[in-house]
C-alpha cells in the first residue's frame, strides 16, 4: 500500500483517527494519485516518441545502401532523439513506467476502499 498512507488499515480509514485526520489522508490519496497519473502521462509521450523515432530506424537500417535510405535525415533523427535512444534511458523510462502503474493502482484501491471515485 502506498507510504504515504498510515491511517489507513486493510484498505479503510483507521476509525481511531480524528475526522481531520481521515480528510487529510483522502486529500493525500487523491493528490499522490494525480501526481503519479500526470507524471505517467509524460512518460508515455517520451516512451511513444522513442518508440516511433526507433520503428522508422528499425526499418531504415536493413535497406541501407539502397537509394531509398536518406542517410543525413537518418543521421538527424538518431542525434535528435540520442537522449530517448540510450538503452539505459529507455529502461529506465520503461521502470519508472512500471513503478508508477503500480503506484496509481495502489492509489485507486486506496481511494476506493475511502469511497474516493
Amino acid at each position: 500500500m502506498h507510504n504515504g498512507l498510515a491511517s489507513f488499515h486493510g484498505g479503510r480509514i483507521s476509525p481511531t483517527i480524528s475526522p481531520d485526520e481521515q480528510d487529510a489522508a483522502v486529500l493525500r490519496i487523491v493528490k499522490d494519485r494525480a501526481e503519479a497519473k500526470r507524471r505517467r502521462a509524460l512518460l508515455e509521450g517520451e516512451l511513444q516518441a522513442a518508440g516511433k523515432a526507433l520503428h522508422v530506424i528499425s526499418e531504415a537500417l536493413p535497406l541501407l545502401g539502397s537509394s531509398v535510405v536518406n542517410i543525413p535525415v537518418l543521421l538527424k533523427l538518431i542525434d535528435q532523439n540520442a537522449e530517448l535512444l540510450a538503452p539505459s534511458k529507455l529502461a529506465q523510462m520503461m521502470k519508472e513506467y512500471a513503478d508508477l502503474t503500480t503506484e496509481i493502482a495502489d492509489l485507486d484501491a486506496c481511494a476506493k476502499a475511502a469511497g474516493i471515485e
